[in-house]
């Protein structure tokens, strides 16, 4: 549980630091603005996973701009959100085990 743990917080950690700083960076130089409504949550890293993952993302989330995250991510942001991804679902997975099986 520890190791799911300290790989999702440090897929989290990465995904910020590589991908949300890189997308911002290609964005801002267009004169587009990062969402003013996500201000310390996060939520916009979800947002930004789910685009880079799936090609066919609907342009028409009113959130973020979906046409420029899509035009400015590279190979190596999509093998991340697969690692923030992936390592939310297993630490999900035997969180609910965890508690179906050996909570008593």
């Amino acid at each position: 549980m520890a190791i799911l743990i300290l790989s999702w917080g440090v897929g989290v950690l990465v995904f910020a630091q590589v991908t949300v700083k890189h997308l911002e960076r290609e964005m801002s130089k267009e004169g587009i603005e990062p969402p003013q409504w996500d201000r310390g949550i996060g939520m916009r890293l979800a947002m930004y996973s789910s685009i880079i993952l799936r090609p066919n993302y609907p342009d028409t989330n009113p959130l973020v701009n979906v046409k420029a995250i899509k035009r400015h991510s590279r190979k190596i942001d999509w093998f991340l959100s697969m690692w923030l991804r992936v390592s939310f679902g297993l630490l999900f997975l035997a969180s609910l085990i965890n508690l179906v099986f050996f909570e008593q």
